[in-house]
This record gives structure tokens, C-alpha cells and sequence, in this order.
């Protein structure tokens, strides 16, 4: 029986849909819901080695801030939208993380036990 559901949440369309089938799931078999918004770093990377190559820590330093703020973005997103599911009695946890997100996404998956991934 499925009683945790992983969405991972980058605010596409598509991820925005799998929110909506993962709602119904998670209503249907009394399950929690659990939304993951992983920033990519790679994304990133270039800023990071030119302020390497170029001994430039306040590049690097800049880059290191943006990422820091790009968390606290995604962790209010998904904190507003686990508000939502809450009044709607589905259990629903928010998470809110830098790293490569193939990776991340499974190593959340297991160390919550999740039984199903959107």
C-alpha cells in the first residue's frame, strides 16, 4: 500500500501537475505527501570557476549567496504550498535543498521511506 508520496518541485508545469496526481493519490490512500525542491548547483558551476580561475572570492562569494537565496525561496514555495494541501487534511512534509537533484531526489527517497515518486 502507498503511504508516501515524493513530488519534486521546480514550479513547471509539470511539476505543478504531478502535485495535483499526487494530492488525489495521497487522498485516496490516506497517504503524506512529501515536496522537494532541489536547487541544481551545476547550474552555477561557470560563476564558481571563473572565480576560481580568477582568485575572485567576492565572485564567489556572490554565487555561494545566490544559491543560499534560491533555498529560501523554494523553502517558502513549498511551505506555502504544503499550507494548502494541510487544510485539505492530506499529511504533506517540505524540504528545501542545494545538490545535484537526480541524486538528492533518491537519497531523500530513501531515508523517508517513500513508496511512490511523481
Amino acid at each position: 500500500m502507498i503511504k508516501s508520496i515524493l513530488v519534486p518541485y521546480d514550479g513547471s508545469k509539470y511539476s505543478k501537475k504531478a502535485i495535483f496526481y499526487a494530492k488525489e493519490m495521497a487522498s485516496k490512500f490516506d497517504a503524506t505527501m512529501y515536496l522537494l525542491t532541489v536547487i541544481d548547483e551545476h547550474e552555477y558551476l561557470h560563476g564558481v570557476l571563473l572565480a576560481e580561475l580568477e582568485d575572485d572570492y567576492t565572485v564567489k562569494d556572490t554565487v555561494q549567496k545566490f544559491i543560499k537565496s534560491e533555498v529560501i525561496i523554494a523553502k517558502k514555495i513549498t511551505s506555502k504550498l504544503a499550507k494548502n494541501y494541510e487544510k485539505e487534511k492530506i499529511g504533506v512534509h517540505h524540504h528545501a535543498m542545494k545538490g545535484n537533484p537526480d541524486e538528492a531526489i533518491l537519497d531523500y527517497a530513501k531515508a523517508n521511506n517513500i513508496d511512490l515518486i511523481f
